[in-house]
C-alpha cells in the first residue's frame, strides 16, 4: 500500500492537468455502452413485436385401433 501511495504522489502534478479529460472520457464510455445496451434491447422488442406468434393448435391424440393392440399383445 505505501508504493501505491508513493506511485500516486508521483503521478499526481502529471494528473492533475488531465483529470477532466478523465472524468469525461469514463462518462462517454458509461454513456456508450448504455446505447449499445439500449440499441440490443430495442433490436430484440421490435423483433419480437413484429413476428407473429404461433398459433396454438388443438393436436387430436391418435386413437389406436384394435389391430394395433392386437399387434402389441402378441410381440409381447
Amino acid at each position: 500500500m505505501n508504493d501505491l501511495v508513493r506511485v500516486f504522489r508521483f503521478g499526481w502534478p502529471y494528473f492533475r492537468r488531465y483529470w477532466s479529460r478523465l472524468t469525461a472520457g469514463i462518462l462517454l464510455g458509461v454513456l456508450f455502452g448504455l446505447s449499445n445496451a439500449s440499441f440490443v434491447w430495442a433490436t430484440k422488442t421490435l423483433i419480437t413485436r413484429m413476428s407473429p406468434e404461433p398459433s396454438a393448435r388443438k393436436i387430436d391424440k391418435p386413437q389406436p385401433s384394435a389391430g394395433a393392440l392386437k399387434v402389441r399383445l402378441e410381440e409381447r
